[in-house]
């Protein structure tokens, strides 16, 4: 669920960027999946970040500090988190604004629509996009009237 941090990690490439969007949705060996190459590596890929994060010590023990009864969502709330660490402070992470960032990304997961409805997938990327879903770990959420614009703005490809 730490979408953000899978797309900053991940490498650029349309195909790869989707995968590693997509690697929380979907279940399998990835080389039997019936998606294209780039997408497939996209998904190895965040499936070797998660082991990664996941067996890391910080990691655990921010897990431990979740109370008990609902230690069975502290890997989303985590990821959450840490999502929202990344994009409040950005900047010392990357030379890139947020906003060109996630910008940048919403176009590319617009550009992959049609894969991901080829293969079963809903308004997924539009859904990000009109929700403005990245840039919003901030906190700083779009009103319904900004998300709509947003959607239409993107997904008219104009990304401005």
């Amino acid at each position: 669920m730490n979408y953000l941090a899978h797309l900053f990690l991940g490498p650029k490439d349309p195909e790869q960027a989707l995968g590693s969007l997509l690697g929380d949705f979907v279940r399998g060996p990835v080389h039997s999946l019936d998606l294209p190459h780039g997408v497939r590596e996209g998904i190895w890929l965040h499936r070797r970040i998660d082991a990664f994060t996941d067996a890391h010590p910080l990691v655990r023990r921010s897990r431990e500090r979740v109370s008990a009864e609902r230690r069975r969502y502290a890997g989303i709330m985590i990821d959450m988190f840490y999502d929202h660490l990344l994009a409040k402070h950005w900047l010392a992470f990357s030379d890139q604004p947020l906003e060109y960032f996630t910008r940048d990304i919403y176009r590319l997961l617009l550009e992959q629509q049609a894969v991901i409805q080829r293969h079963g997938g809903t308004g997924l990327a539009v859904q990000l996009c009109a929700l403005d879903q990245f840039a919003s770990s901030t906190g700083q959420h779009l009103s319904a009237p900004q998300a709509q614009q947003s959607a239409t703005r993107f997904s008219a490809g104009t990304g401005t």
